[in-house]
Order: C-alpha cells, then sequence, then structure tokens
C-alpha cells in the first residue's frame, strides 16, 4: 500500500467534462491509484461555469480554476458556425484560430494566476505533481514546484514529442524552456528515444505505458463484424487520418454494400461527412458524436480501425484490443508499441487507403482471423497493460522520486 504518498494530477479537463485520451486515462490512473492508497487530488480548468468549483470523484477531491476557461465552449460553438461558411479545410482552421486566439489566450492566463494562487496558499501538502501533458501545463507544473519544492513529472502522450507550444498561449517561452526541466513519462521506447533527440537527459525519462481496465466481458467478433472508429475529429486529417478513413471506407462499400463503420467523438465532423457524401459511402456510416459510454460501441463491434498520421499510445486502440476486437491500425510508432502485424492485428502503411481499405476487407469476410487477432490482442492487455499492474508501476516511480526530493532537500517523507 501507499498510503503516505499524496499526488496532485494536473490535467486541462476532468470527468464530468468531455474526456479525450489524456483525461480519460488520467481518471483511470487516479481511481487505481486510490485503490491503493495513493490519496490524489486533481486540478483543472473550470470550462463550465454550471459546474461546482469543488467536487468529490470517489475518495478524490477535483478543483476547477480559472473562471474565464469557461468561456471557452460558447465562443468555440460561435467560431465553428461562422467559420462553416469557408470551404476549404486550410481557411476554416486558420479563420478558428485567428478568432479563437484572445479567448483561449486569457482563459490560460486566468487558470495560470488561480493555479498559482492555488498552490501557494490553498493547495495543501503534496509530494508530487502529476502533470499528464508535456506542452505548457509541464512547463505551469515546473514552476509551481520550484515555489513549494515537490517533483514534477510530465506525460509526454505523442510522437514526435515535444510539440511547439502555441501563440495562444501566455509566456510561452518561458513553458517551452521550463518543461524541460521536469522528469517526462515516456508512453514506449519509440517516444524515450525521440524525447533523447530533443536534448532530454536519459536519467529525466521514465518509460510507463498507459494502462487500461480489461473488462471481464468481450466482444462477440465471430458474430460481429462492424467496424469502430473513436477519436477527436477536431484534431483533423494532419493528426487523425480521416481523409484516409473515407477513402478507405469508400472502397470497403463498392464491394460489401451491407458493411458498417461507426465513427463516435467529439468535435466538428462535417467536412467529413461532405467527403462521404461525395464518395457516396455516407449511408453505410454512423456518425454518433460523443458517447459517455463507449462500451455499448466496443461491445457489438467486431473490428477497430486507426489509419492515424500522429499517435502516442492510443486509449482507444488499448480499450478495443482489451474488448477482443480485430484492429486495423497504421504503421506510426504508437500504434507499432502495441500491434504486432498478423499476431494481434493488421498493420498498413500510413496515408495508403487502398492498404487499409484491403485489411478491413480481410477481417470482414473471415472471422476466424477475427476471432484469433482479436484474442492474442486482448492477452497482451491482460498481461502488459492492465490499469492495476500499470498503477502499481507508477506508485514504485513515485515513492524512487519523493525519495530523491527528500534526499536533495533533506526532508524525509512524513
Amino acid at each position: 500500500m501507499a498510503d503516505n504518498i499524496r499526488v496532485c494530477m494536473l490535467v486541462w479537463s476532468y470527468w464530468p467534462d468531455h474526456e479525450g485520451g489524456a483525461e480519460r486515462q488520467c481518471r483511470k490512473l487516479v481511481h487505481s491509484l486510490a485503490e491503493q492508497g495513493v490519496k490524489c487530488e486533481i486540478v483543472a480548468a473550470l470550462l463550465d461555469r454550471r459546474m461546482e468549483r469543488v467536487i468529490m470523484d470517489g475518495d478524490c477531491r477535483v478543483v476547477r480554476l480559472g473562471l474565464l476557461c469557461s468561456f471557452i465552449t460558447p465562443m468555440q460553438h460561435f467560431v465553428n458556425s461562422f467559420c462553416r461558411l469557408f470551404p476549404s479545410d486550410t481557411g476554416y482552421r486558420a479563420v478558428a484560430f485567428w478568432l479563437m486566439l484572445p479567448v483561449m489566450w486569457l482563459a490560460r492566463l486566468s487558470f495560470i494566476l488561480a493555479a498559482r494562487n492555488y498552490f501557494l496558499h490553498d493547495g495543501g501538502s503534496i509530494d508530487l505533481l502529476h502533470v499528464h501533458e508535456s506542452g505548457w501545463l509541464a512547463g505551469l507544473g515546473v514552476w509551481l514546484g520550484r515555489y513549494r519544492g515537490f517533483q514534477v513529472i510530465a506525460k509526454e502522450p505523442l510522437f514526435p514529442s515535444l510539440m511547439p507550444i502555441g501563440y495562444d498561449v501566455p509566456f510561452r517561452r518561458i513553458w517551452t524552456h521550463l518543461r524541460r526541466q521536469a522528469r517526462f513519462v515516456a508512453m514506449d521506447g519509440y517516444i524515450s528515444a525521440d524525447l533523447q533527440r530533443h536534448g532530454i537527459p536519459d536519467e529525466q525519462i521514465i518509460i510507463l505505458p498507459n494502462g487500461v481496465r480489461v473488462p471481464n466481458e468481450y466482444a462477440d467478433v465471430a458474430v460481429h463484424r462492424s467496424v469502430l472508429y473513436l477519436g477527436n475529429f477536431s484534431q483533423g486529417m494532419m493528426h487523425k487520418a480521416f481523409d484516409i478513413l473515407v477513402d478507405a471506407w469508400a472502397l470497403i462499400h463498392c464491394k460489401v454494400k451491407d458493411a458498417r463503420i461507426t465513427l463516435a467523438g467529439s468535435g466538428e465532423a462535417v467536412r467529413w461527412k461532405k467527403q462521404a457524401q461525395a464518395a457516396g459511402c455516407l449511408e453505410s456510416m454512423t456518425f454518433t458524436g460523443w458517447v459517455p459510454d463507449t462500451d455499448s460501441l466496443f461491445r457489438v463491434s467486431g473490428i477497430f480501425v486507426l489509419p492515424s498520421r500522429m499517435e502516442g499510445l492510443s486509449n482507444a486502440l488499448l480499450e478495443a484490443q482489451s474488448w477482443g476486437l480485430a484492429c486495423v491500425v497504421s504503421d506510426i510508432p504508437g500504434n507499432l508499441a502495441l500491434v504486432e502485424n498478423n499476431v494481434n492485428g493488421l498493420v498498413v502503411p500510413t496515408g495508403d487507403a487502398r492498404a487499409l481499405a484491403a485489411a478491413i476487407l480481410k477481417l470482414i469476410v473471415d472471422p476466424e482471423l477475427r476471432v484469433r487477432l482479436g484474442r492474442e490482442a486482448r492477452k497482451k492487455m491482460i498481461a502488459c497493460y492492465e490499469i492495476g499492474l500499470v498503477a502499481r508501476r507508477f506508485v514504485q516511480t513515485y515513492k524512487q522520486l519523493i525519495q530523491i526530493n527528500s534526499e536533495r532537500t533533506g526532508f524525509s517523507c512524513p
């Protein structure tokens, strides 16, 4: 047990806000750590004025800061409506960015000031700050850690790592410099090597994967052959490769008229619906929007697809494999860390719509292959990525870092 460890999680959004991969992983880890006796507190942005500033998530206290953060969502809805007047994706994204820039800048400034006040005066006593991204929040975490004297670790969720901090962040040059002083959690060896290429010393890097709660049940992939995709549509084609997915599905629709794909996730999907309609395959695609209970989707699917051009260790992919789905993924590092071609999934070249379509079609027509790949994928999740196992490794990491900090400062842990 780890009854004496007190950890604060710093994350931009947290339940019951809409959760992306980092936010969902944070909550899974928090609950598993709490089961092992770690005292966790979560500090996040106040993204909805209707939410209470302080709530409890099980045994964990959630504190929301930054009053101006609550203006982001209504402004984003207004900007999205306005930007639909622009036909091109490039024009849409450029106009949306510049319209939202002052809103985001002021919202983040309000969060920075509120976080400084909270950690200096109201934050209580913590042993370690765990930041769930490697961007500006990681730099802010290091800055706060200097004042309070606690260790700071930051999760690097993406390959390539240490992405530039945008102009919509106040004091971005300061955070760019400070974040390099954190200890980084790299989710796989590819990310670790990339951090080292960016000049992060090996001793500042800890390799720990995302974890997944493996359900007691699993999908009947011998019966179900429908395809599932989960992702944030606002991240665009350069990240999630929606253009490739729609092109591939158009090829599949031509050959198997009764094939169906469900696309779930938050964000703006209007462009991809238009592309699908132009390709003549929209009738076989179901866009659900954000779904709070993704288990209901995994339960009735047979195939999961992730064609991303850029990805870390995808939570959606982990969850799909834990349910025993047969997965088709692009050959980017984050996917290759989880999927071995024709062993526990199928791997296709990134950006190749024909290869993606061929792999999905192969699984649609071959239930035995779906079962074999899904079974091996689930076995790997149980052996290596179950959230309890991952949380125990985090506890050991926390203990080591807290001990290092106590030796450096001359104080021992209570």
